[in-house]
């Protein structure tokens, strides 16, 4: 008789706080090779002044040139010689860094990741190679439609808004933005109390607990960070006419904030109309009309705001064609709700790919980095699931109608759309 293998012992969390106020959780996985650490500032574009748009992105390039103790290629070379991996982000609303390797060289990685979080140079010839850099990054995305379509859409759902302008920055406003100017964005934002760490792997709590003492223990605690009042505005339809032979086009709607009781039902209504290949817009648009290569739809979700957004490109052509489809679904979700088995459908999916996702250190660093961050505790997964799983049809109903309204849609187009007069009248008339 075969013995079926005894289950891995489950991913355990502790949560600690350093006296500067700097927050830490450890997910341990003793059946892992990997570890995966980060370092999140709560702070990100949106917190931005208008004069210094980019500086968070700007800074998250700078801290790899060099530090007092590193040069821009000794933190590259001293974690990828080890076999590990280096990478950064900066989001609206966070900026984290973050290393991957195995296991047994987590001490190398931790004080490579704090050397670089605590004591990054910013010399100007440094800022200026940069700036360089940073401007190719810019025309990059610009010139990459599906790239591009993002920052548009931000632009038309929040006019006149910090969320609505590209967390890049602009070629003029990053030109205006100095070695002092990001010291001191360091100085008031990389604090104990704006700062969070995060590790998951085969390490344990006792391991890591005094290492960051030790390595991060010496930030200022500094205060918290105000999140900027996001000022309601009315959506816009945005276009950036180029030739091309597709156009790109993107419907979002402002939505709640992740504290929201909405969010769960939130999240299944975007998995089910756009978030699998299965999903409503997937079928109807790829499988059954052959209109588009990609079609998804996904949720971007702040502390106070969210964007449903819907994403196709397509030839120009059928730009009006895909539309109509599109605000069809969206209107027969409005008036119909899902279906029960649609509704089951998305809730399995949505579970299945957090319980694979979660297999990896990676993934649960950020599970619980991002848990931190934004509740100040780590969701267990579990309660996710199950949260998600006693989501109901008039849930998932009652979301549609508050957030598929016309007064709330926004549009953007990157493409040359032959007649925005039709779109304009496609949009209006929904």
């Amino acid at each position: 008789m075969t013995t079926r293998p005894k289950p891995l012992k489950p991913t355990e969390y502790q949560t600690s706080e350093l006296p500067n106020g700097l927050r830490a959780e450890v997910a341990e996985m003793p059946f892992m090779e990997s570890v995966t650490l980060g370092i999140w500032a709560g702070i990100g574009s949106r917190h931005e002044p208008d004069a210094e748009n980019g500086i968070a992105h700007f800074v998250e390039h700078m801290v790899f040139k060099g530090t007092k103790n590193r040069t821009a290629r000794q933190l590259t070379t001293e974690v990828e010689a080890a076999g590990g991996s280096i990478e950064a982000y900066t989001m609206a609303d966070q900026t984290c860094y973050y290393i991957k390797g195995p296991a047994e060289t987590f001490p190398r990685f931790l004080d490579v990741l704090a050397d670089l979080y605590q004591n990054a140079v910013f010399l100007e010839e440094d800022v200026d190679r940069e700036r360089e850099v940073i401007r190719e990054e810019i025309v990059m995305y610009r010139e990459q439609p599906n790239q591009h379509i993002e920052d548009l859409l931000g632009m038309a759902a929040w006019p006149d808004s910090p969320l609505g302008r590209p967390i890049t920055g602009s070629e003029d406003s990053i030109t205006a933005i100095d070695g002092d100017d990001m010291r001191n964005f360091v100085a008031q934002n990389y604090t104990g109390c704006r700062s969070v760490a995060a590790v998951a792997g085969r390490i344990t709590a006792s391991e890591v607990l005094p290492m960051l003492d030790s390595m991060l223990g010496s930030l200022p605690a500094g205060v918290p960070v105000k999140t900027p009042i996001q000022a309601s505005s009315a959506p816009q339809v945005l276009y950036d006419q180029r030739d091309s032979e597709q156009v790109h086009l993107a419907l979002g709607f402002p939505c709640w904030g992740r504290f929201d009781e909405r969010r769960d039902a939130l999240r299944l209504l975007h998995v089910l109309l756009g978030g699998s290949m299965s999903s409503r817009l997937w079928q109807k648009l790829r499988e059954d009309r052959g209109l588009c290569y990609e079609v998804q739809a996904d949720v971007l979700t702040l502390d106070d705001v969210g964007l449903f957004q819907i994403y196709a490109g397509v030839d120009a052509n059928n730009v009006e064609e895909t539309l109509r489809l599109v605000l069809a679904e969206l209107r027969d979700l409005v008036d119909n709700g899902p279906t029960a088995n649609e509704l089951r459908e998305a809730c399995q999916y949505a579970i299945g790919t957090q319980r694979i996702a979660l297999e990896s250190t990676s993934s649960q660093m950020m599970w619980a980095g991002e848990s931190l961050l934004s509740y100040g505790r780590v969701m267990d997964p579990a309660d996710a699931r199950n949260a998600l799983a006693t989501v109901t049809k008039e849930a998932v109903a009652n979301v549609a109608r508050d957030c598929f309204t016309h007064q709330n849609l926004a549009a953007a187009f990157v493409g040359k759309t032959k007649n925005p007069t039709a779109i304009e009248a496609i949009l209006k008339g929904w």
